[in-house]
Parts: structure tokens; sequence; C-alpha cells
């Protein structure tokens, strides 16, 4: 049951769909790898023909199986470290599995000892999935000219390299979420759970950003290479594998080996023993946690700036509190956004990294720079929208359906006024950030574009939510992200990228500037009277007819007889 846990969610309706979604990413994580090797066979195998011939020296052909060994441990940590990420409830022994636990015939080291097994079981399915497919792909491309002997020296370096690194960054992420359990009171650990989810994400699309496997990075030097965790295990499969330079003090193979045998030990009995604590303590205190307000505390700010969009609209102003005040106490709810935020931080870092050569570069305006809160907020309002079809709520709906005036048109000032009271104060403080790089003026005329662009892209998706957040059941497939994909790609392009370039001309020109804010006011006001009037021609639809309207089936059971099959 430990293990179902990590593939099972509340918010989703049917386990069957969630269990075809997540084979659906495992295969998405399998793809990238193999088309990179597909693409370095043909170099890699004209080096090893031109070194046998004596025409390129053997190093090259050294240098080439550190580069792709560099490269796969890299994506074998990222791919696990999305995972894990994805399943951070179901990490830890948490306070419910204790009171329901608890109270059985069972003893404390059976429950423990299934919980660590179906860790060790979730890590094993997830790291052996990849890094098998991995291995015996990249055997197979460098051993082609060197017989069967190296195609099994090298699969199985490869194998043990890349395995120990999703390890190390698995057992890594768990050490830390047990640890925030540990330190902090419920409420803590459940407050810090979205920024650490934020954190993570970021931090290990980081790893694809710097990587000089990946691309060549101005301020990413070998020093600071050779830190990098999957350098470390880089050395692991140089080693293994007998490479000649394995054991040359000009190269640091060694030093990297002996890092990741250190770390992946600190990480793994550090996992453990958090576990172990954190198993001890929940057994100890299973007892129901009070309400908290979470990470965003009572979202005064959102609340008050929603409350005036509505304006007297009690009935928008009431769902809008109640939108904004479920976002801030539910946890589940802030998950997409951080995951999102999180996607919106890499994508600023990669752009920072491919175009700034230095500090002062950034001390100017350039789309790397200007883009940053366009990102940020595209993405969190994506983030955003994807929380509100999560059935946190669903008592509520009836309240809703009770009091509701017969019009949809306050559920949609509602939606629109919780995005916007929720985006703007935020992106307004990235933008804040921006000021000692481009300066008071240029900041806030920048801020000024940023907020016009952020309600224009709520008003385009408030036009495409036509239910209460938060209060319908959950429909499995609505973002049909498999398929759509590009359309948030084109979405982010649309928005951020070729606003920020337009801002680089209409900026330092004060006529420019104020045509543009004059031209989005204009979009946005016949946005909004075209969101009112279909409000105000559509029907207000309960959830469960919303759902089934166009679903409906007819049982012919007239005909049935007795007796017949």
């Amino acid at each position: 049951m430990f293990f179902a846990q990590f593939f099972t969610n509340e918010s989703v309706t049917s386990d069957l769909q969630l269990h075809q979604t997540i084979v659906w990413v495992l295969i998405f994580l399998l793809v990238p790898g193999a088309f990179m090797l597909i693409l370095l066979f043909p170099g890699f195998q004209s080096a090893v023909i031109l070194s046998r011939l004596g025409r390129v020296p053997p190093s090259r052909v050294d240098d080439l199986l550190a580069w792709i060994a560099f490269f796969l441990t890299t994506y074998s940590m990222v791919a696990v470290g999305l995972v894990t990420v994805l399943a951070w409830d179901a990490l830890t022994f948490d306070r419910r599995d204790a009171m329901v636990l608890g109270s059985l015939p069972l003893r404390n080291r059976t429950i423990l000892g299934a919980k660590l097994a179906a860790l060790a079981t979730f890590l094993a399915a997830g790291s052996l999935a990849i890094s098998m497919f991995n291995a015996v792909m990249f055997a197979l491309t460098t051993s082609d000219q060197l017989g069967a002997i190296v195609f099994v020296t090298h699969l199985f370096a490869m194998l043990v390299a890349t395995t120990g690194a999703s390890v190390f960054v698995f057992a890594a992420i768990v050490t830390v979420r047990g640890g925030v359990m540990l330190l902090g009171r419920q409420a803590l650990a459940a407050a810090c759970g979205p920024p650490l989810q934020f954190l993570f994400v970021v931090s290990v699309l980081c790893l694809v950003v710097l990587s000089p496997a990946i691309w060549q990075v101005p301020f990413v030097t070998a020093t600071f290479t050779n830190w990098m965790p999957p350098a470390w295990f880089a050395g692991v499969f140089e080693q293994l594998r007998g490479s000649p330079r394995a054991f040359d003090p000009a190269f640091p193979f060694m030093t990297h080996t002996w890092r990741a045998i250190t770390g992946t030990s600190i990480a793994v009995v550090g996992a453990i023993a958090v576990s172990v604590a954190e198993f001890h303590r929940q057994m100890r205190a299973a007892l129901s946690p009070p309400a908290s307000p979470g990470f965003l505390g009572a979202a005064q700010v959102s609340r008050t700036l929603a409350r005036l969009l509505v304006g007297r609209h009690t009935s928008a102003r009431a769902i809008a509190d109640f939108i904004l005040m479920t976002l801030a106490r539910n946890r589940a709810l802030q998950a997409p956004m951080a995951m999102n935020a999180a996607v919106g931080a890499a994508i600023v870092v990669a752009g920072l990294s491919r175009s700034v050569r230095s500090v002062e570069s950034l001390m100017r305006p350039r789309t790397a720079v200007l883009w940053i809160p366009l990102v940020m907020g595209y993405w969190m309002a994506v983030g955003l929208r994807a929380s509100f079809f999560k059935p946190s709520e669903l008592p509520a709906s009836w309240s809703f359906r009770a009091n509701s005036s017969g019009h949809v048109v306050e559920r949609w000032l509602a939606v629109r006024a919780a995005m916007i009271g929720f985006l703007a104060p935020r992106v307004l403080i990235i933008c804040a950030l921006l000021v000692p790089l481009i300066g008071w003026t240029l900041a806030a005329r920048h801020a000024l574009v940023v907020v016009a662009l952020v309600i224009l892209l709520v008003d385009m998706m408030a036009l495409t939510i036509h239910h209460t957040p938060f209060t319908r059941a959950y429909e499995p497939g609505h973002a049909r992200l498999r398929t759509r994909w590009f359309l948030y790609a084109m979405g982010l392009y649309l928005f951020a990228y070729w606003p920020a370039r337009l801002d680089l001309f209409i900026l330092p020109r004060p006529n420019a500037w104020l045509t543009f804010l004059a031209c989005s006011v204009a979009v946005i006001a016949g946005l909004e009277t075209a969101g009112r009037r279909g409000a105000h021609d559509a029907t207000d639809q309960t959830d469960d007819e919303s759902l089934d309207a166009d679903r409906t089936l007819t049982l012919d059971i007239a005909h049935v007889r007795s007796g017949s099959t």
C-alpha cells in the first residue's frame, strides 16, 4: 500500500487514467536519451575508425566517452529528480499513515520496513527503467568497432554510474523532505512544500542548463564543472571501464569517484535516518493538525485587489475570496503553481546563461532580462489555471448552487479577479528585482507593460474556465499535455519573447510606450466585454450537467426477457 501511494492522487477520479499518464511520462523520459545517442553514433564511430588508422590520437575517443557519460549521468539525475518531486507527498511517513496504521496490530518495524521497501522499489522502478535502457543503447553505440568485451564493460560501467546518480538525487530529495518535517511543525512542513518543490525542479533543470555536455555556457569553468554531481558519476564510469586516464593525476577522475561514493553514502544514510526519525515522531503524535493558512498566508493583498476588481458584485466577491483562501490553505493546490513556476525559472536561467557574458552586460535592457517577469507570469498563470481543475472543495459546490443568482457573469468576474489578484502582486515583485539592472524609470514602465499583458492573458484564460474552481470533479486528461504541449511553448513565445523584444523598442520612447499601453487597454476592454456578454448569454449549468451533457447514454432494457443472457 505504501508503494501504491506513489501512483494515487486524490485529485484524480480514475487511477487507471493516472497509471496511463505515468507510463507516458516514463516513455517521454526514455526517448530523448536514445535520440541523443543515435545522433552521436556517427561521430563516435568516425573517431574510433580514425584512431585505429592513426589519424587522430586515442585520447579523442576517451574524450567522447567521458562527454557522453557526463550527458547520460546528467540525464538520469534530471529524470529521476523530476519523478521524485512529483511523488513529493508520498516520500515520507506522514500523520495520516500513523493515524490509520497505528491502531492496527502491526509492529513498528513491520510498518517502517514496508515504507523503506516501498521507497526502494519506487527508486528501482524509476531509475532502472531509464538507466538500463540508456546503458544498453550506449553500449551498443560505443562497442560496435571494439568487440563484445567492450560491450559488457561499457554496459556495466554506465549502468552503475547512471544508477548511482539516480540514487544520489533520490536520496538527497528524501533527506531534505524528511529533514523539513523533523525540524518544523506540521504546519511549517506543509508550508515549505511548494517552495522546496520549486527549488528542486529548478535545481535539476539547471543541471541540464549548466552542463557542458549539453551546451557551452561562458561562465561555467572547469572547476565549476568538477563540482557538479554528474561529473562525479562520470568519473565512476571512467574508473569502471578501465580508462587509461582513470589513475592519471592530470585527470580528476579518482577524486570524482570518491566524491560520488561519499555523497551517495551520506545521502542514503541521511534518507534512512530521517525516514526512521519521522516515522517514530508521527507515531507518537498521530493527531489531526489544525487548519493553517499555509505558505501564502491569508492572501490579504490578493483578496483586497480582487474585491476592488469585482466592485459591487457581492456574489463575485464571495467566490473570489473562496478561490484565494482555498489556494492559500491547500498545499496540494500550490504544487502545480510551484512546478510550473520552476519550469519558468529554468527557462530564465537558460536564457541568461546563453546570452549573458558578464555581470556588466546585465546592466542594460535586453531580451533575456526584460522577459523574466513575463516568463514567470506566464508559467504561474498556467499553473494557477491547472489548480482550478482540482476538486479540493467538492462539498462547497452545493452552497454555490443554492445561492447562485442564475448568471455566470459573477463567476467569470470572480475567476478573473482572483487570477489577477494572485498574479499581479507577484509579477510586480519580480519587476522590482530588475530595478538595480535597468533603473527605476525603465523598470516602472516595464512593470506597467507586464501587468497589462498579465491582465490580457488572464482575460483569455478566464474564458476557458466554465465552473467554480475547486468544486467540480476532475475530468481526466482535460489538459492534454501529451498532444498539446506545443501550444504552451507557442504561448510562451507569443506572451514573453516577442513582448520583450517589443519592449526594447518602446521603453526608451515614451510616445511608443503610451501607444502600446493604450492598445493593450483597448484589447483588455474588448475581451472583458466579450467575457461579460458570453457570461450573460450562458446558462448557469450545474457541474455534473456540464460534464455529462454530451455523454448521455440510453439503456434499452425493454426487450430483456426473463432467462435471456
